[in-house]
């Protein structure tokens, strides 16, 4: 039997310092959505959901910058074009063939405007109207149904052990 170790974190204080300043404004949004909305640390990057549906894989990259990847349905062609105008660089060449995702890399000073409400809004209006399955929608009423408290913390949706 194989033992998977689950990383959960980023592998330097620095990083995890910078994305903690760049993103608090997302952290507020979380903390108001009561439960619509999720962030969920990965190995070096996090995930942003809304209602288990994962809107936006958030990479550090060199710099100040972050690489954004979204997937196609969600971010469809007039959401591509808002979040283009508050992007470095993007969508990136390769999003436009036949790849599931669309790639962004953005400025630090420039993620409140491109993660704004109005924006997260207009994914999540394409996360609704595609069906997410009865698994993920049983897991995020449970999630929902259960408020975080300062007795337990919800760590994700699946975890094997």
């Amino acid at each position: 039997m194989t033992s998977t170790v689950i990383r959960r974190y980023f592998t330097t204080p620095d990083r995890l310092h910078r994305v903690a300043a760049d993103f608090r404004f997302l952290v507020g949004i979380v903390n108001r959505s009561r439960g619509e909305y999720d962030i969920q640390l990965r190995q070096d990057y996090f995930n942003v959901y809304y209602k288990g549906n994962s809107l936006a894989k958030v990479s550090p990259v060199r710099g100040s910058k972050y690489r954004f990847e979204i997937h196609r349905a969600f971010a469809t062609r007039p959401v591509r074009e808002v979040l283009r105008r508050h992007a470095h660089s993007g969508p990136t060449a390769d999003s436009e063939g036949t790849g599931p995702y669309v790639r962004f890399v953005v400025d630090a000073e420039n993620v409140h405007r491109f993660l704004q409400a109005r924006h997260l809004r207009r994914l999540a209006g394409n996360v609704a109207r595609r069906n997410s399955g009865e698994e993920i929608t049983f897991e995020q009423m449970l999630k929902t149904d259960n408020p975080p408290t300062n007795e337990r913390i919800i760590i994700d949706r699946q975890v094997g052990d």
